[in-house]
């Protein structure tokens, strides 16, 4: 592993919450317009942290959750993560087809299009958004969607493997959902590779101020 690679400095982790933010504030229209009911996304946090940290980062539970993830390509590259519990999926399912929650209680063509269909509307709504808020010019290209349903610890370690490669920490920008105002055990992931945190540090003027860590 290269240990070389330093953590983006206090003033860099700033400049890059600012700009999650925007993409998370335009992506939270673009899902309320898709939902049709009042939704919001916001940025839970920016992080920087151990590697050995990475396939505990959506909680402990011992039951497989289900992701729809979008590779990255063009200015930035890397990861999307759209990750959630059956429940969760299941509910979105019925509120995209009108139906009364609870109908929805396996993972069938159905069910598994409303939960793609939505992670590419909100995925690339939150990419538009951020590449317009970064301070180069770029273009940020997601691919279309893939649902898998599995451990969370296995998928996450495979996500983080290139930063792994060439750090001993992981960067990341989480996003939270609510719908009708209530919370969701959904989350956003944004995770890029070495190349990209590379370019990203260079974009930022940095600091001599110590790395913060989340």
């Amino acid at each position: 592993m290269n240990t070389s690679a330093t953590p983006f400095t206090l003033r860099q982790m700033k400049h890059l919450e600012e700009a999650f933010r925007l993409g998370a504030a335009d992506a939270s229209q673009a899902m309320a317009r898709w939902l049709e009911v009042p939704s919001l996304i916001t940025i839970e946090s920016i992080d920087q942290l151990p590697i050995d940290e990475a396939p505990g980062i959506l909680g402990s539970s011992d039951a497989p959750l289900c992701f729809c993830s979008m590779a990255m390509t063009g200015g930035l590259t890397g990861m999307m993560i759209f990750a959630f519990d059956d429940a969760c999926g299941f509910s979105l399912t019925d509120l995209l087809l009108n139906h009364p929650l609870g109908t929805a209680r396996e993972w069938g063509e159905v069910e598994c299009s409303a939960a793609l269909e939505s992670t590419n509307i909100i995925g690339c709504s939150y990419l538009n958004s951020l590449a317009r808020h970064l301070p180069e010019s770029l273009e940020l290209v997601p691919s279309p969607p893939l649902f898998r349903r599995e451990f969370a610890g296995s998928l996450l370690q495979a996500a983080f493997m290139d930063q792994a490669m060439a750090a001993n920490f992981i960067f990341l920008a989480r996003a939270r959902f609510e719908i009708r105002g209530e919370p969701l055990n959904w989350s956003l992931l944004f995770v890029p590779d070495a190349p990209s945190l590379a370019r990203l540090s260079q974009m930022f003027p940095a600091s001599d101020e110590a790395g913060y860590t989340g």
